[in-house]
């Protein structure tokens, strides 16, 4: 009885398999893996500090957090930093990303209330309101905000504008727990920002 091509096949197919998978693992590494060695990555970190005082001075919370990036001022970093788009949506240019910071309201109300920024600390020929030369160090971005009425307050950030029609976010903040602020309180925000 002569045994035809179909009996050799499952052995020759396991063969087969058997030494694919065993230098598999050799040739993935040498054809797809990512070459080992340096690399242009671009970070920017944010760390939160909100100081909450009374009318009369009186420190009476403080939170401090990391800040959250929204994906819009990802992309316009991105697209600015390499001169992709000088343009990006909800900023239109590549600077004034950075002149007011806001406080929202967690209540049924929904509140927003605004502060000017004052950018600090800034590497010589820095300014992140211009977008002058990016500030490759990092900054302190520091805002004011006056509370006009009493509020629960539950998230700062920091962007552009100074009313909820017209405000674009740059971070969003979260606060660990709500501060509850009266009628003639301050938030004082400091947002701490690292590039790596």
């Amino acid at each position: 009885m002569r045994l035809g091509l179909g009996h050799k096949l499952p052995v020759v197919l396991g063969i087969l398999l058997a030494v694919m998978f065993t230098t598999g693992f050799f040739t993935y590494q040498f054809f797809f893996a990512s070459p080992k060695g340096p690399s242009d990555k671009f970070g920017i970190h944010g760390h939160v500090v909100v100081k909450a005082y009374h009318a009369d001075g009186t420190l009476y919370a403080v939170r401090e957090c990391n800040n959250v990036l929204v994906s819009r001022a990802k992309n316009a970093i991105a697209g600015c930093a390499t001169g992709i788009g000088a343009t990006p949506s909800g900023f239109g240019a590549c600077s004034g990303w950075l002149t007011t910071m806001r406080a929202e309201d967690g209540s049924w109300k929904k509140l927003f209330f605004f502060g000017s920024i004052t950018n600090t600390l800034l590497p010589s020929g820095c300014d992140p309101t211009t977008g002058a030369p990016l500030c490759d160090q990092g900054w302190i971005s520091q805002a004011t905000i006056d509370i006009t009425q009493n509020a629960s307050i539950f998230a700062v950030g920091a962007g552009v504008g100074t009313s909820p029609a017209d405000y674009v976010p740059f971070d969003s903040i979260t606060l660990p727990s709500v501060i509850s602020a009266n009628e003639g309180d301050r938030l004082v925000v400091t947002i701490t920002f690292t590039i790596s």
